[in-house]
């Protein structure tokens, strides 16, 4: 298969997904899904996309290509997240293993730093994504500066 040909079928795909969600897919990414603060660990790999003002994660069903790249896990129900942009309180860089201590009920994300500085430097980044209903997500993403940035602009700047 000639990369032309797969530019095409990434295309096709990208445009179902936007159709699909009543929309146009801007921003993209594979991600993971860490969990959220309190709920227990998740870690599940998937896509993670921008329609219309709308969040997406979809995890990547097992036997997909895509699974091979993350650890196996067992056959669950499809995760799928619909998350509006405009509900975003708040989103930063904070360090995968605070994420993880808040996802297993070990911290607050309020008890936690943002990632900067030396931290920064040598520490494993995530998106932590404060929601208006008082939720908060932690993603791992392959595009996080753009992720975040979406995300700051709803929430009225960089926080």
């Amino acid at each position: 298969m000639a990369i032309d040909d797969n530019e095409a079928e990434i295309a096709r795909f990208w445009d179902g997904k936007g159709r699909e969600r009543g929309g146009t897919v801007g921003y993209r990414t594979m991600a993971v899904l860490l969990g959220g603060a309190g709920g227990g660990i998740r870690e599940i790999p998937g896509l993670l996309y921008l329609v219309d003002g709308v969040v997406w994660f979809e995890d990547v069903p097992n036997g997909n290509w895509m699974t091979k790249l993350f650890p196996s896990r067992p056959k669950a129900e499809p995760t799928v997240l619909r998350l509006p942009v405009a509900e975003t309180r708040g989103a930063r860089i904070v360090s995968r293993g605070d994420a993880l201590r808040c996802v297993c009920g070990r911290s607050t994300p309020a008890l936690i730093g943002p990632l900067e500085g030396i931290r920064r430097a040598f520490g494993q980044p995530a998106v932590q994504w404060d929601l208006s209903d008082g939720r908060t997500l932690f993603f791992e993403a392959v595009k996080q500066k753009e992720l975040l940035a979406i995300l700051a602009a709803a929430a009225g700047g960089p926080r």
